[in-house]
């Protein structure tokens, strides 16, 4: 056992799990619409955790742990997904000087809202199975038991092994996304780049885990890798809207035809179907020429781990600082 291994898994389990516990809480009583949003992340950092440092946590929980919690990410994910289609078509509807466009846009938000509604009684059926699984009280614990040890709590958070760890996972995080890193050759391989996007937030949640135990020598990769993910994000959720938007309308025109007799009415729909994907194939195409502009000013791949990080001597790794903090102290 390495005593900074254990503390950092220990200082982000514990403060992970009552992010998540509050964020839960909050979409119960329905406090705000980003609660969903917040304990989505907060439970995939935790996922991601388990992983890093799997062999830092109960082996008997640990499966059990990720089971649910991966549960738990899919039902949240299916409200927020919701949550987010709806605020982007209230803001198209919003800034529509065309009446003739207006009714489709009004009519797909609808669609999204009752879909959003019938989803909400789903997802909180999930997080009361999630509560009654007692994760929550189980990481807190076992945070608690494993500080309590004063080698854990005092242990100085700038180890070798440590490092050495974050080094390899910073590696395989890394070849995750530069395996994807050619599709950005070809603006139509949207496969490519939605791996691509999930190899960056695979390497930013790593790299939030890690941080605290470098001093900051992280801050310009993070938000490197922060402003790639989001620029990845965006073309995929423009991606999504374009494969949403002519399904919707292949549905309704089928459903006029069906009601009706006809597809006359359709026309009133479509044309402001029309004008979102082009809103849509518009931003993918300015977001893609930026992130293809911004990913040919980073560093190859063999010239990312020295920046990233570098092991530090020796004497540095071991040597404690009585005046120096223990990270479950200066992290919270």
């Amino acid at each position: 056992m390495d005593p900074a291994c254990r503390q950092l898994a220990a200082t982000w389990l514990g403060r992970l799990a009552w992010q998540l516990d509050e964020e839960l809480t909050g979409i119960r009583k329905a406090r705000d619409v980003e609660c969903v949003h917040r304990a989505r992340v907060a439970s995939r950092r935790l996922r991601a955790l388990l992983n890093l440092l799997d062999d830092e946590f109960p082996p008997k929980q640990l499966p059990r742990w990720k089971k649910v919690l991966r549960r738990l990410t899919q039902a949240l994910g299916d409200a927020r997904d919701k949550d987010v289609h709806i605020e982007f078509l209230a803001g198209q509807l919003a800034k529509l000087s065309k009446r003739s466009r207006c009714h489709g846009v009004a009519v797909l938000l609808a669609d999204f809202e009752h879909q959003r509604a019938d989803c909400q009684p789903e997802t909180l059926k999930q997080i009361r199975r999630f509560r009654r699984k007692g994760c929550i009280q189980q990481m807190l614990d076992t945070s608690e038991g494993m500080l309590s040890n004063r080698l854990v709590r005092d242990a100085n958070p700038l180890s070798r092994p440590l490092l050495e760890r974050a080094r390899a996972a910073m590696e395989e995080r890394l070849d995750e996304l530069f395996q994807w890193a050619p599709s950005l050759a070809d603006p139509k391989a949207q496969k490519g780049h939605h791996a691509m996007r999930i190899a960056a937030k695979r390497l930013r949640y790593t790299l939030e885990l890690i941080a605290p135990a470098c001093s900051g020598r992280l801050d310009r990769t993070f938000e490197t890798v922060k402003q790639l993910q989001a620029l990845l994000g965006d073309i995929h959720d423009c991606d999504v809207w374009i494969d949403e938007l002519a399904a919707f309308n292949k549905a309704q025109r089928e459903w006029i035809k069906e009601s009706y007799g006809r597809t006359g009415p359709h026309g009133r729909i479509a044309k402001g179907l029309k004008h979102l994907r082009r809103v849509c194939r518009d931003r993918r195409d300015a977001t893609f020429r930026k992130l293809v502009r911004f990913w040919s000013t980073l560093p190859d791949r063999k010239d990312w781990l020295p920046e990233v990080l570098d092991l530090p001597e020796q004497k540095e790794v071991y040597g404690q600082d009585d005046d120096e903090p223990a990270i479950s102290q200066r992290a919270r």
